[in-house]
């Protein structure tokens, strides 16, 4: 071997093994960081998932807003959103089981019906009584969303945030192909992080949106942990084939829904309009869409250049046509709490 193959050979495996140092790293502190300032519960949901859940209480009577993340998103990509809510609304964000540290304990294969439970039973462990209780959901987690909003019969409202709709790869082409690509994406992503690519996961810009997020070391420590792609990929490997079939109808539900949307999404493709217009139709009178200019679908939750847009259309949801009553918030970091399911 030349002398210029051992120097490639010996930089190779120099650069594998910081790629693996990396990924250790990375996912080391997405398991086990706490976000601070938030108080930490553990619930265990009728799946017998143990879920990972933070919540910042607000004063009483303050209305309450549940979040749900996206595909590949945890709790980490609500943050900015959530806090900036925090000063007169009691906010809960937690992980779906396999993120973060967030549990699965299921033994039957995975379907979003398993989600699904599991967001009812974090609500019903978490929220006050008698408080007004909104669900927030983005991407697939605001079609999850929509699912558990109609088993729970106590809500004050639904806001999606530019929501994956079951019937976007049918309805369009556009769409169709490019699920193609992340369906690549995600099948060798795994193995990609597991043998050290971790380190180069964010060189493609993949969280250039979120450029100026206080969050965005624990984006990147997420984004390079081998427990966000395989659990994603878990979620995938079932949502893929549901959407290719269309879906379930959306349920009727018996609260107002918001749909807000980015305009790249709108923008680039005629059907989505349709279908975003549908979850509002879904609900009762008083929701509606509101488009937020200059925005994509990640960034419409991870970019600053957006926070105030996307406040402002889930304040609107919670109390429309006035201004909330801004009430300090309690900031408490206690032991964890465990709740049982339902």
């Amino acid at each position: 071997m030349t002398s210029f193959g051992s120097s490639l050979t010996a930089i190779s495996g120099a650069v594998l093994g910081l790629g693996l140092a990396h990924q250790a790293h990375a996912s080391i502190r997405t398991n086990q960081a706490h976000h601070r300032g938030w108080q930490r519960h553990e619930v265990v949901g009728e799946t017998s998932n143990v879920l990972s859940v933070h919540r910042r209480e607000a004063g009483p009577g303050a209305p309450e807003l549940f979040f749900e993340a996206g595909l590949m998103n945890t709790s980490t990509s609500w943050l900015m959103l959530a806090e900036r809510l925090a000063a007169d609304c009691t906010v809960t964000v937690y992980d779906r089981a396999g993120y973060r540290r967030s549990r699965r304990g299921q033994s039957e294969p995975y379907h979003l019906g398993e989600s699904v439970s599991d967001l009812v039973d974090v609500v019903r462990a978490l929220k006050a009584d008698g408080a007004d209780v909104t669900l927030v959901g983005h991407s697939l987690g605001g079609y999850i969303a929509h699912r558990a909003a109609s088993l729970l019969g106590d809500l004050t409202g639904l806001v999606l945030v530019d929501p994956m709709h079951p019937q976007e790869l049918v309805a369009s082409r556009g769409q169709r192909l490019g699920s193609k690509g992340l369906d690549l994406s995600l099948r060798t992503g795994p193995v990609t992080v597991a043998l050290g690519g971790g380190l180069l996961m964010d060189k493609a810009g993949a969280l250039r949106v979120s450029e100026g997020n206080p969050y965005l070391r624990g984006l990147r420590d997420e984004l390079s942990a081998l427990s966000t792609w395989t659990t994603a990929l878990r979620e995938w490997r079932y949502t893929y084939p549901f959407m290719l079939d269309g879906g379930l109808p959306l349920a009727d539900l018996g609260v107002p829904v918001h749909v807000v949307g980015a305009s790249e999404t709108l923008e680039g493709s005629a059907e989505q309009r349709e279908m975003f217009d549908s979850y509002v139709a879904s609900g009762t009178a008083g929701g509606g869409l509101v488009e937020v200019p200059g925005t994509t679908h990640l960034g419409i939750v991870g970019s600053p250049a957006s926070l105030d847009a996307v406040a402002a259309a889930v304040r609107e949801a919670i109390t429309p046509g006035t201004d909330a009553e801004r009430v300090a918030p309690t900031h408490r970091t206690e032991e964890v709490t465990h709740h049982a399911g339902r």
